[in-house]
């Protein structure tokens, strides 16, 4: 059974995978919030019945930050394929940050961000115009 439609049994995800209009969104959403699920050992309906019950959620929340962030990869650069990018960090928690908002589940994310890492940068930088033109004109006198 596909995750989409594994999510999409509970009440509480049903109208909120329906509000979601970009395909590549709703995917990336639903592993977002799958993972977290996965995580914490509980579904989505569950989530829905803590509502925020004495920060229970927002402590959830930071101590996955804080799983993620153990486990990603700290420098720059593109992750292998199963790992996690120290980066993708807070793209990770969009999915559960719109999936609460949309079952009307305030928390404060001014203050959970703050758990975010800071991202990493590299050393790339783009070509300037003038290193492009002597490329090109470099190639032009090879290929011509």
């Amino acid at each position: 059974m596909s995750t989409l439609r594994q999510l999409s049994e509970y009440d509480s995800c049903r109208f909120w995978l329906e509000s979601i209009k970009s395909k590549s969104t709703l995917y990336a959403y639903i592993i977002h919030l799958s993972l977290f699920c996965k995580f914490h050992k509980v579904n989505p309906d569950q989530l829905i019945q803590l509502n925020n019950s004495a920060g229970q959620l927002k402590t959830m929340i930071l101590n996955y930050i804080i799983h993620l962030k153990k486990i990603a990869k700290q420098s720059a650069g593109k992750p292998r394929k199963g790992e996690l990018s120290v980066n993708s960090i807070k793209l990770y928690l969009t999915g559960v940050k719109s999936f609460l908002e949309f079952n009307e589940i305030s928390l404060p994310w001014k203050k959970i961000v703050k758990f975010y890492p800071d991202d990493v940068t590299n050393s790339y930088r783009s070509y300037t115009k003038e290193e492009i033109i002597k490329l090109l004109s470099v190639a032009a006198v090879l290929f011509c």
